[in-house]
């Protein structure tokens, strides 16, 4: 089975930046198990997501295989999730 949690981009410049988004929709198969009293999506798979539009960014960078992201620098999330809910992403 395989998640993936960018479900647009929305822009994007080789070898400098890319953006997307990622909308939490009320069928996530991660939302049926409650954290806390409301649904919410986990702060990890937002990470998830961000390390996923970074891959995209790499393999549009050099035409070659997804590469493993093996170190980050900053994540800033500065709310969390629940359904309804669009992240906005940019990743440089």
């Amino acid at each position: 089975m395989k998640f993936r949690f960018v479900d647009t981009i929305t822009g994007y410049r080789e070898n400098d930046f890319i953006e997307g988004v990622k909308a939490v929709s009320l069928e996530e198969y991660l939302l049926l198990t409650r954290f806390g009293s409301r649904k919410r999506f986990p702060p990890t798979l937002m990470a998830e997501a961000l390390f996923q539009l970074a891959n995209f960014l790499v393999y549009k960078t050099f035409h070659t295989k997804l590469a493993i992201l093996t170190m980050f620098k900053r994540i800033e999330i500065r709310q969390s999730l629940g359904p309804g809910d669009r992240m906005r992403m940019r990743v440089d």
